[in-house]
This record gives structure tokens, C-alpha cells and sequence, in this order.
């Protein structure tokens, strides 16, 4: 995946996750969008959720009997909201709560900056099996890099 958007995660509980990303100015977005103006956009604001959401989904799966080795895919987007443009320099603070099964996942997520929220939206995730190893090896290296140094309260 090209666009690992999620720095990273500073909780992991059942129902419950939290992270960071800190919006730089040397990301290639700022190319084009826009210049003279940069604007992150909505689009990826919504994929930095997801990567959240995503990762609180497989872990609450796991606890309902799911298998570890199923990924979270995104398969809805409700109630999307942008209230606040973020740009370059701001660091987003992300809240992701959910509530699912082994097999379905609703998780509202949510993102401020300086203590406003910017972004809120409900996705919904459902879980697929059969994945490629290489495309497992590199969702479980992603996870590493994200879940550093968490003390979490499961495993």
C-alpha cells in the first residue's frame, strides 16, 4: 500500500483506538493540491480513519473469534463530515470507536486538530481471508511499526 497514512496508534482497546498523523509539508499531495493554498484532502482524511478504524476492526474480530489472518476491508462511508481544512504543520488526532463481530464492523471515527474537530465519519468494514503472504507480511510489519512501544491492553 502506498499510502500508509497512520504515524501512530497511542491506543488499542476493545471498542476503542486512538492514533496520530502529523500532516508534513513535504508530502507529494502538496504538489498539486493546492499550490500557493495546500489542503489536505478529504480523501485522504477519510483513508487515515480507515487505517484506524481498520485496525481496531481486526483486533475486535480477534476477540469475537475471528481469525488474525483476516483483514478489515472498507466497505461503506456514512455521514462523512469536513469541518476545518487541515494543512500542512497540523497534527491530527484521531479516535476511532466501534462496535462489531467476526464478521461485520461499524466504527465512528473521528478528527481534531488543536483540540476542533476536522473530520468525522461512520465506515463500515467487513473481513476477507485468503490473502497473499507477501500482502499479510506487509499488513503485520505495518501493524509493528504503528503499535510500537504501545502498552496495550490485549494482545
Amino acid at each position: 500500500m502506498r499510502y500508509v497514512l497512520l504515524d501512530r496508534v497511542t491506543e488499542l482497546g476493545p471498542g476503542l483506538a486512538r492514533g496520530l498523523k502529523c500532516v508534513s509539508a513535504s508530502e507529494d499531495v502538496f504538489a498539486d493540491h493546492f499550490v500557493g493554498a495546500p489542503l489536505y484532502p478529504g480523501a485522504l482524511l477519510i483513508e487515515t480513519l480507515a487505517q484506524l478504524g481498520g485496525l481496531l476492526a481486526e483486533e475486535d474480530a480477534v476477540l469475537a473469534g475471528g481469525e488474525r489472518v483476516a483483514l478489515a476491508v472498507l466497505v461503506g462511508v456514512d455521514a462523512a463530515r469536513f469541518s476545518a481544512p487541515v494543512r500542512p504543520g497540523d497534527r491530527l488526532v484521531l479516535e476511532a470507536v466501534g462496535k462489531g463481530n467476526a464478521e461485520r464492523c461499524r466504527v465512528v471515527c473521528r478528527g481534531q486538530v488543536d483540540g476542533v474537530e476536522v473530520v468525522c465519519a461512520t465506515l463500515t468494514f467487513v473481513f476477507e481471508t485468503g490473502h497473499a503472504d507477501a500482502l499479510l507480511e506487509a499488513h503485520r510489519r505495518r501493524r509493528e511499526v504503528w503499535l510500537h512501544g504501545l502498552e496495550r491492553a490485549r494482545r
